[in-house]
């Protein structure tokens, strides 16, 4: 799925093993600096999600943020502030 993600140009794949597999890149549609370009932000960027150690930390903030939110608070207030909340713990984790 992420090797035809890439090849239509809908986005960029989660894996560097899709952007380093010449067969995948060879079926790439978009232009050849687009795909150079995905590639080299690749090199100094982490592709994909990060790994969420404390899941259920992350869980319990933004579920409390939703259910402000569906008791009528500000969906962008909840959000940065759950953001807030969860930045150091992520960060933490990151770096165990």
């Amino acid at each position: 799925m992420g090797a035809r993600l890439l090849q239509v140009g809908g986005g960029v794949p989660f894996r560097n093993s899709i952007l380093n597999d010449a067969e995948v890149r060879k079926g790439v549609k978009m232009p050849a600096e687009w795909l150079n370009a995905v590639i080299d932000a690749a090199k100094i960027s982490k592709l994909g999600l990060p790994v969420i150690i404390p899941v259920a930390e992350f869980r319990d903030l933004v579920g409390a943020g939703v259910t402000a939110t569906l008791s009528g608070a500000d969906p962008a207030t909840e959000l940065k502030k759950a953001h807030e909340q969860f930045r150091p713990i992520l960060e933490r984790s990151e770096k165990a």
